[in-house]
């Protein structure tokens, strides 16, 4: 008789929950192998073997075809070490998605139905894996018998394959991305420049095989460090990463190389938002070449001024030897226009080269400087000239001109090249007018004439480096430049923190605009 407060189980309930508890227990441990780790060789044989517990069939065997079609078996049970002919036609014959594709070994093909190799007399069980391409993937299990097995061990070896099959698509995304990483790696490292990667949080997670040399980094004691730690010799390095922005034009690395720094930040939204990556990308023949380059420049425009004052002073000597006939002052007239236009050349070759904002390296001598008067010097200079091409070169000036600081010289050699300009684009009998104005922050000279005008497509490239406009209005009349005075004029406004702009319309005449502030930072007005 049971005692009062104690229930009787049934034996058939106690087996289901001792088989429930097994195969929890087996999924518990298939999970805790299929999350240990990524490595495929090393994660599935074990749940391999787990499956084969389920007592479902004899043999199981786990097919991934990858690329190449190279297959790769992780098998156990009686078949284990079989060859790989039906798992090649299993994975042909499962190439639709089922939940679970049975074989019956009469539909083989002969050549595998007759291979001692393979003594299948049952089912064959078979459930494609879904992984990412270019792989393919298929778990079968070969049975004794003909009959469909048993529902609960069939349903626990689907649950086991659901496990393996999530988890082996992750494994092949992770392979995916680590063959990705080897190739760019592979590619960074061939890259001449150097390349370091930091992520979000500042640490140094790639250096190319370049980026280790120049800066002397053990990639095993930088990467995954603070940039801070692992660049703390190079400050203006650190300095770039820290206010995010291509700060520098160039940087003067290990043995009195230069680099020419660039910084990629990745904007939020975009995927590792917060990361940058600086690129070093060496410059060093490119400077030396341009800084002989502007030293010979240099050189040519300061001598070349000796023998063109020598010449000047003779020809302008030649007069006191005796009168000139018609045909030698006007053959004089020609020499001294040719030394005119050879020292302006040489002295917009010598202020390109130094006023260059990118490459120049001149210091602005600053001092209190009179736009009325230098305009009046310019305009006197310049008449004779202008009466040549019958040409009224004029001025708009106000009483009273703030005087303000900046370089005289540089000032002077802008205002020239654009008066000169205008008379030179202007035909006989037009007009070069030249108007100072002022605002509360700001002088302003404009050179307005009525000469041969700009096309609008053309005013972007004006004050480019070597940029010269030639129409065949410009080729007929046979004007000469050399596309550097107007850059000179851009560099001198760009110096004093001013500006330059145009307005011109084609055949219409143009309106040149040199903008100056009146009170610099740091300087007070009137100094």
């Amino acid at each position: 008789m049971a005692q009062p407060g104690i229930t009787r189980q049934d034996p058939v309930s106690l087996d289901k929950l001792e088989r429930q508890i097994a195969e929890q227990a087996l999924l518990l441990r298939a999970s805790e192998y299929l999350t240990s780790s990524l490595d495929i060789a090393h994660t599935l044989p074990p749940v391999v073997e787990l499956i084969l517990l389920t007592g479902v069939g004899h043999s199981v065997r786990l097919v991934l075809a990858g690329v190449g079609h190279e297959i790769t078996v992780f098998a156990a049970g009686r078949l284990a070490d079989s060859p790989t002919a039906l798992d090649e036609h299993i994975l042909q014959a499962s190439a639709t998605p089922h939940e679970v594709l049975t074989l019956d070994p009469e539909e083989l093909p002969d050549a595998i139905r007759q291979s001692r190799a393979w003594e299948i007399s049952g089912r064959i069980l078979v459930w494609p894996l879904r992984v990412p391409a270019p792989w393919s993937a298929v778990l079968w299990i070969a049975t004794d018998s003909p009959a469909a097995p048993a529902t609960d061990p069939l349903s626990l070896v689907s649950g086991l394959v659901a496990q393996v099959s999530a988890a082996l698509a992750n494994m092949l995304r992770f392979e995916l991305l680590h063959r990705d990483h080897q190739r760019l790696q592979a590619a960074l490292d061939d890259v001449g420049d150097a390349v370091l990667i930091m992520d979000g949080q500042g640490d140094l997670v790639f250096a190319n095989r370049a980026a280790q040399t120049l800066l002397d980094i053990d990639p095993a004691e930088a990467v995954d460090q603070p940039a801070s730690i692992a660049l703390q010799a190079y400050p203006e390095l650190l300095d770039l990463l820290n206010i995010s922005e291509n700060a520098l034009d160039y940087w003067e690395g290990p043995g009195n190389r230069m680099f020419s720094p660039r910084l990629r930040v990745v904007e939020e939204g975009e995927a590792a938002a917060g990361s940058m990556v600086l690129i070093l990308h060496d410059v060093t023949a490119n400077v030396l070449l341009d800084r002989n380059q502007r030293e010979i420049v240099d050189l040519m425009g300061h001598d070349i001024h000796t023998p063109l004052t020598v010449i000047k002073g003779a020809t302008d000597m030649l007069g006191m030897a005796g009168d000139l006939n018609s045909r030698q002052a006007a053959m004089l007239d020609k020499v001294l226009s040719g030394v005119r236009q050879i020292t302006a050349l040489a002295n917009n070759i010598e202020d390109a080269g130094r006023w260059d904002p990118q490459t120049g390296s001149y210091q602005m001598i600053r001092g209190p400087v009179n736009i009325a008067a230098i305009v009046s010097s310019i305009v006197a200079d310049q008449q004779d000239i202008a009466a040549k091409q019958n040409i009224r070169l004029s001025t708009i000036v106000p009483p009273e001109v703030p005087i303000i600081s900046g370089d005289k010289l540089m000032i002077e050699r802008a205002l020239t090249n654009l008066v000169s300009n205008a008379i030179k684009y202007t035909p006989d009998g037009g007009d070069v007018t030249v108007t100072v104005t002022t605002t509360d922050t700001a002088l302003t000279v404009c050179v307005s004439d009525t000469g041969l005008g700009i096309a609008k497509e053309n005013l972007d490239r004006l004050f480019k480096r070597g940029s010269r406009i030639v129409t065949p209005e410009i080729t007929r009349r046979r004007i000469k430049g050399s596309g550097l005075g107007l850059f000179i004029v851009h560099s001198v406004a760009q110096y004093h923190g001013g500006k330059v702009w145009v307005e011109s319309e084609l055949g219409k005449g143009s309106k040149f605009y040199f903008s100056l502030p009146l009170t610099p930072e740091g300087t007070p007005a009137g100094q």
